[in-house]
């Protein structure tokens, strides 16, 4: 009977479009973590385990940011030369808003808020982030 009820789960299916776990045990979810549970365990110092569940476990991804603007959309990469090719380097960055390309970092956010600036900067919304990257 336990294994009929329970939901936890390290890896399985996840919403195409947010990267995020789907909900229900017939369908392979897992647990999600609610607010009331996400508050309850700040409460007991556990924040390192909110950390793990609502951001590593869930959707890491690694972006891309100008440190000038403060912009992780505007980033892409740039055309590869043909010595660029042949030596073996790396694809450089370019910001499509500044123009730099000394000025790129990587930066890890969930992709669930890289998805909203995405929607937010289609409808003409931009946002400054930083004070989040602490640039």
């Amino acid at each position: 009977m336990v294994s009929d009820k329970y939901q936890v789960r390290a890896k399985g299916k996840i919403n195409e479009i947010t990267r995020q776990p789907i909900k229900g045990r017939k369908r392979g979810g897992g647990i999600r973590v609610g607010e009331m549970e996400r508050d309850a365990l700040i409460a007991h110092g556990a924040t390192w385990n909110v950390n793990d569940r609502l951001f590593h476990s869930s959707d890491f991804h690694t972006a891309r940011m100008c440190k000038r603007c403060c912009q992780i959309i505007g980033v892409a990469p740039t055309q590869r030369s043909e010595e660029d090719k042949k030596s073996g380097k790396a694809g450089r960055y370019v910001c499509r808003i500044c123009g730099q390309e000394d000025e790129i970092i990587s930066v890890h956010v969930p992709y669930v808020l890289y998805y909203m600036l995405c929607e937010l900067m289609s409808m003409g919304i931009r946002l400054d982030l930083s004070a989040v990257s602490g640039v």
